[in-house]
Protein backbone atom coordinates (compact mmCIF):
# COMPACT_ATOMS: atom_id res chain seq x y z
CA UNK A 1 0.00 0.00 0.00
CA UNK A 2 1.26 3.46 -0.87
CA UNK A 3 0.53 5.87 1.97
CA UNK A 4 0.56 9.64 1.51
CA UNK A 5 1.47 11.69 4.60
CA UNK A 6 0.27 15.27 4.26
CA UNK A 7 1.84 18.00 6.42
CA UNK A 8 1.50 21.77 6.21
CA UNK A 9 4.87 22.45 7.84
CA UNK A 10 7.19 19.42 8.02
CA UNK A 11 10.18 19.77 7.89
CA UNK A 12 9.98 23.58 7.88
CA UNK A 13 9.26 23.70 11.62
CA UNK A 14 9.50 21.10 14.36
CA UNK A 15 6.70 21.28 16.92
CA UNK A 16 4.72 18.54 18.63
CA UNK A 17 2.83 17.58 15.47
CA UNK A 18 6.04 17.32 13.48
CA UNK A 19 7.67 15.20 16.20
CA UNK A 20 4.66 12.87 16.07
CA UNK A 21 5.05 12.73 12.30
CA UNK A 22 8.69 11.65 12.61
CA UNK A 23 7.58 8.79 14.90
CA UNK A 24 4.83 7.84 12.44
CA UNK A 25 7.22 7.81 9.49
CA UNK A 26 9.59 5.54 11.39
CA UNK A 27 6.74 3.15 12.23
CA UNK A 28 5.48 2.99 8.65
CA UNK A 29 9.01 2.35 7.47
CA UNK A 30 9.34 -0.58 9.89
CA UNK A 31 6.10 -2.03 8.51
CA UNK A 32 7.55 -1.92 5.01
CA UNK A 33 4.84 0.36 3.63
CA UNK A 34 5.52 2.64 0.68
CA UNK A 35 5.33 6.10 2.23
CA UNK A 36 5.33 9.45 0.47
CA UNK A 37 5.49 12.81 2.24
CA UNK A 38 3.30 15.51 0.71
CA UNK A 39 4.11 18.93 2.11
CA UNK A 40 3.49 22.64 1.66
CA UNK A 41 6.89 23.50 3.14
CA UNK A 42 9.91 24.84 1.36
CA UNK A 43 12.42 22.39 -0.09
CA UNK A 44 14.98 20.90 2.30
CA UNK A 45 17.58 18.31 1.35
CA UNK A 46 18.42 14.91 2.82
CA UNK A 47 15.00 13.84 4.09
CA UNK A 48 14.88 10.01 4.52
CA UNK A 49 11.62 9.74 2.59
CA UNK A 50 10.27 10.46 -0.85
CA UNK A 51 8.92 14.02 -0.79
CA UNK A 52 6.30 15.63 -3.01
CA UNK A 53 6.06 19.40 -2.60
CA UNK A 54 2.98 21.24 -3.74
CA UNK A 55 4.42 23.94 -5.93
CA UNK A 56 4.16 27.61 -4.94
CA UNK A 57 2.58 26.88 -1.57
CA UNK A 58 6.01 26.81 0.06
CA UNK A 59 6.08 30.59 -0.36
CA UNK A 60 2.78 31.05 1.49
CA UNK A 61 3.48 32.81 4.83
CA UNK A 62 3.27 30.58 7.89
CA UNK A 63 0.66 32.82 9.46
CA UNK A 64 -1.63 32.32 6.47
CA UNK A 65 -1.13 28.55 6.70
CA UNK A 66 -2.02 28.67 10.39
CA UNK A 67 -5.25 30.45 9.55
CA UNK A 68 -6.14 27.59 7.20
CA UNK A 69 -5.36 29.42 3.97
CA UNK A 70 -8.83 30.96 3.45
CA UNK A 71 -9.64 31.34 -0.23
CA UNK A 72 -6.88 28.93 -1.24
CA UNK A 73 -8.53 25.67 -0.16
CA UNK A 74 -10.08 24.98 -3.58
CA UNK A 75 -6.78 25.62 -5.38
CA UNK A 76 -4.93 23.42 -2.90
CA UNK A 77 -7.54 20.66 -3.19
CA UNK A 78 -7.23 20.59 -7.00
CA UNK A 79 -3.43 20.45 -6.92
CA UNK A 80 -3.43 17.84 -4.19
CA UNK A 81 -5.94 15.68 -6.07
CA UNK A 82 -3.73 15.75 -9.16
CA UNK A 83 -0.57 14.85 -7.24
CA UNK A 84 -2.23 12.02 -5.30
CA UNK A 85 -3.61 10.56 -8.53
CA UNK A 86 -0.28 10.84 -10.36
CA UNK A 87 1.57 9.14 -7.50
CA UNK A 88 -1.07 6.42 -6.99
CA UNK A 89 -1.65 7.23 -3.32
CA UNK A 90 -4.04 4.67 -1.81
CA UNK A 91 -4.49 6.22 1.64
CA UNK A 92 -3.97 9.80 2.79
CA UNK A 93 -2.91 10.63 6.34
CA UNK A 94 -3.25 14.30 7.32
CA UNK A 95 -0.83 15.26 10.09
CA UNK A 96 -2.40 18.63 11.01
CA UNK A 97 -5.71 20.41 10.64
CA UNK A 98 -4.50 23.50 8.80
CA UNK A 99 -5.00 21.99 5.34
CA UNK A 100 -7.61 19.40 6.33
CA UNK A 101 -10.51 20.86 4.37
CA UNK A 102 -8.54 20.76 1.12
CA UNK A 103 -7.30 17.23 1.89
CA UNK A 104 -10.86 16.04 2.60
CA UNK A 105 -12.00 17.31 -0.80
CA UNK A 106 -9.09 15.56 -2.54
CA UNK A 107 -9.67 12.25 -0.75
CA UNK A 108 -13.39 12.40 -1.50
CA UNK A 109 -12.72 13.04 -5.19
CA UNK A 110 -10.30 10.10 -5.42
CA UNK A 111 -12.43 7.88 -3.15
CA UNK A 112 -9.49 6.93 -0.92
CA UNK A 113 -9.48 6.59 2.89
CA UNK A 114 -8.56 9.68 4.89
CA UNK A 115 -6.88 9.48 8.32
CA UNK A 116 -6.33 12.52 10.54
CA UNK A 117 -3.96 13.02 13.47
CA UNK A 118 -5.49 15.57 15.86
CA UNK A 119 -3.02 17.31 18.18
CA UNK A 120 -4.76 20.54 19.16
CA UNK A 121 -7.32 21.51 21.78
CA UNK A 122 -10.78 22.23 20.45
CA UNK A 123 -14.13 23.82 21.22
CA UNK A 124 -12.60 26.50 23.42
CA UNK A 125 -13.40 30.07 22.29
CA UNK A 126 -10.30 31.69 20.86
CA UNK A 127 -11.05 34.81 22.87
CA UNK A 128 -10.00 32.72 25.90
CA UNK A 129 -6.54 32.44 24.31
CA UNK A 130 -6.22 36.20 24.10
CA UNK A 131 -7.13 36.57 20.41
CA UNK A 132 -8.92 39.90 19.81
CA UNK A 133 -12.21 40.26 17.96
CA UNK A 134 -12.78 39.75 15.01
CA UNK A 135 -9.83 37.34 14.74
CA UNK A 136 -11.24 35.21 17.56
CA UNK A 137 -14.60 34.98 15.78
CA UNK A 138 -12.91 33.98 12.53
CA UNK A 139 -10.87 31.27 14.29
CA UNK A 140 -13.99 29.88 15.99
CA UNK A 141 -15.69 29.68 12.59
CA UNK A 142 -12.59 28.02 11.10
CA UNK A 143 -12.66 25.35 13.80
CA UNK A 144 -16.27 24.48 12.97
CA UNK A 145 -15.17 23.93 9.36
CA UNK A 146 -12.32 21.70 10.53
CA UNK A 147 -14.65 19.55 12.63
CA UNK A 148 -17.02 19.20 9.67
CA UNK A 149 -14.13 18.01 7.50
CA UNK A 150 -12.94 15.69 10.30
CA UNK A 151 -16.33 13.97 10.28
CA UNK A 152 -15.50 12.72 6.76
CA UNK A 153 -12.33 10.93 7.92
CA UNK A 154 -12.21 7.14 8.09
CA UNK A 155 -10.19 7.38 11.29
CA UNK A 156 -9.07 10.18 13.62
CA UNK A 157 -6.00 9.62 15.77
CA UNK A 158 -6.06 11.52 19.08
CA UNK A 159 -2.73 11.88 20.87
CA UNK A 160 -4.34 11.81 24.33
CA UNK A 161 -7.50 10.61 26.03
CA UNK A 162 -8.39 14.25 26.68
CA UNK A 163 -8.33 15.13 22.97
CA UNK A 164 -10.29 11.98 22.14
CA UNK A 165 -13.03 12.91 24.60
CA UNK A 166 -13.12 16.48 23.28
CA UNK A 167 -13.55 15.18 19.70
CA UNK A 168 -16.38 12.87 20.70
CA UNK A 169 -18.06 15.64 22.72
CA UNK A 170 -17.84 17.81 19.58
CA UNK A 171 -20.00 15.28 17.75
CA UNK A 172 -17.49 12.98 16.03
CA UNK A 173 -18.24 9.26 16.01
CA UNK A 174 -16.59 7.34 18.90
CA UNK A 175 -15.94 4.45 16.51
CA UNK A 176 -13.81 6.73 14.33
CA UNK A 177 -11.71 8.25 17.13
CA UNK A 178 -8.69 6.20 18.20
CA UNK A 179 -6.28 7.05 21.03
CA UNK A 180 -2.64 6.55 20.10
CA UNK A 181 0.05 7.85 22.45
CA UNK A 182 3.67 8.57 21.58
CA UNK A 183 5.73 6.15 23.70
CA UNK A 184 2.56 4.70 25.24
CA UNK A 185 -0.08 5.95 27.69
CA UNK A 186 1.12 7.87 30.73
CA UNK A 187 -0.47 5.29 33.03
CA UNK A 188 2.04 2.71 31.73
CA UNK A 189 5.08 4.80 32.59
CA UNK A 190 4.96 3.91 36.28
CA UNK A 191 6.63 5.90 39.04
CA UNK A 192 9.33 8.31 37.79
CA UNK A 193 12.80 7.08 38.79
CA UNK A 194 14.76 9.16 41.28
CA UNK A 195 18.51 9.58 41.49
CA UNK A 196 20.20 8.83 44.76
CA UNK A 197 22.33 11.97 44.45
CA UNK A 198 19.29 14.25 43.99
CA UNK A 199 16.56 14.58 46.65
CA UNK A 200 13.92 15.84 44.21
CA UNK A 201 12.29 15.07 40.86
CA UNK A 202 13.07 17.47 38.03
CA UNK A 203 10.51 17.93 35.24
CA UNK A 204 11.30 19.72 31.98
CA UNK A 205 8.54 21.38 29.92
CA UNK A 206 9.59 22.69 26.50
CA UNK A 207 7.57 24.65 23.98
CA UNK A 208 6.60 27.94 22.39
CA UNK A 209 5.28 30.08 25.23
CA UNK A 210 1.80 30.93 24.04
CA UNK A 211 -1.31 31.11 26.19
CA UNK A 212 -3.00 28.10 24.55
CA UNK A 213 -0.02 25.85 25.36
CA UNK A 214 -1.09 25.74 29.02
CA UNK A 215 2.19 26.61 30.76
CA UNK A 216 0.18 28.70 33.21
CA UNK A 217 -1.83 25.63 34.20
CA UNK A 218 1.39 23.79 35.02
CA UNK A 219 2.59 26.66 37.21
CA UNK A 220 -0.69 26.77 39.10
CA UNK A 221 -0.78 22.97 39.45
CA UNK A 222 2.64 22.89 41.11
CA UNK A 223 1.12 24.49 44.20
CA UNK A 224 -1.19 21.50 44.59
CA UNK A 225 1.24 18.72 43.72
CA UNK A 226 2.56 16.41 46.38
CA UNK A 227 5.12 13.81 45.33
CA UNK A 228 5.78 10.90 47.71
CA UNK A 229 9.30 10.51 46.35
CA UNK A 230 10.25 14.04 47.31
CA UNK A 231 9.99 17.67 46.18
CA UNK A 232 9.29 18.56 42.56
CA UNK A 233 11.22 21.04 40.44
CA UNK A 234 9.73 22.15 37.11
CA UNK A 235 11.82 23.90 34.47
CA UNK A 236 10.06 25.48 31.49
CA UNK A 237 12.23 26.19 28.46
CA UNK A 238 11.17 28.24 25.46
CA UNK A 239 10.25 31.69 24.28
CA UNK A 240 7.21 33.44 22.91
CA UNK A 241 4.67 36.23 23.38
CA UNK A 242 3.42 34.83 26.70
CA UNK A 243 6.82 34.41 28.38
CA UNK A 244 6.81 37.67 30.36
CA UNK A 245 3.38 36.96 31.86
CA UNK A 246 4.50 33.44 32.75
CA UNK A 247 7.57 34.83 34.48
CA UNK A 248 5.38 37.18 36.52
CA UNK A 249 3.11 34.26 37.44
CA UNK A 250 6.11 32.21 38.60
CA UNK A 251 7.30 35.11 40.74
CA UNK A 252 3.87 35.49 42.37
CA UNK A 253 3.44 31.76 42.99
CA UNK A 254 4.83 29.98 46.00
CA UNK A 255 4.33 26.29 46.72
CA UNK A 256 3.73 24.90 50.20
CA UNK A 257 4.39 21.35 48.99
CA UNK A 258 8.08 21.90 48.30
CA UNK A 259 7.54 22.13 44.54
CA UNK A 260 9.16 24.93 42.56
CA UNK A 261 9.13 26.28 39.01
CA UNK A 262 11.56 28.30 36.94
CA UNK A 263 11.87 29.62 33.39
Amino acid sequence: MRVGIFSSFYPEIHGGAETSLAVLLDGLRRLGLDEVLVTLSRAQPDLPIRVIRISRFGAVPKRLKLFGMPGLNSILANRLTKLLRENRIELLHVNDTYSLRAAAKAAETLEIPLVLSYHNNLNIPYSAYGYPYPISSWMDSREKGILKAASKCSMIIADSDYIARRLIDAGLSPTHVKRIYIDGPIREWGTPPTRSDRPYIRVLSVGIMQVHKGFQNLILAIKKISIDAGPLEVIMAGDGPYSSKLLNLVCRSSSPSGADASL
